[in-house]
């Protein structure tokens, strides 16, 4: 997917999460799509991360939202993709794409471990 398209299906999304992933676009962060994966083993897989960020105080935005969006999703397949913006922002962003590649399905952002402190955070993300 182009960075143009991706920014602009991102910027039409009402999520925090969204709108701080087209915002690392516009300002250079690396975009990479990787694979793709059926929708029943990543919510579970991304249930569990979610659950060891949070305990570890890893600082997230959407990742809630986005593990609800997957467990409605069904047993549709998914392409995958992120966001690197953790030098900028500290972020890295997950990125859920239907299976034609043409429209978002879900996105959080996570601060990795490395990260964890480094940035000034208001609240305690999702």
């Amino acid at each position: 997917m182009e960075r143009e398209t991706l920014m602009a299906l991102l910027r039409s999304g009402h999520e925090e999460a969204w709108r701080l992933a087209a915002d690392a676009l516009a300002h250079g962060a690396v975009w990479e799509e990787y694979g793709s994966n059926v929708t029943a083993s990543l919510s579970s897989i991304f249930r569990r991360r979610r659950r060891v960020a949070e305990n570890a105080g890893q600082y997230s935005v959407g990742f809630e939202s986005a593990v609800h969006t997957l467990n409605a999703w069904g047993g549709h397949r998914l392409v995958l993709g992120r966001i690197e913006d953790e030098p900028r922002s500290g972020l890295m962003f997950q990125i859920f794409l239907n299976s034609e590649s043409d429209a978002i399905v879900a996105c959080f952002g996570i601060e990795p471990p490395d990260y964890r402190g480094k940035f000034p955070r208001s609240g305690k993300g999702t």
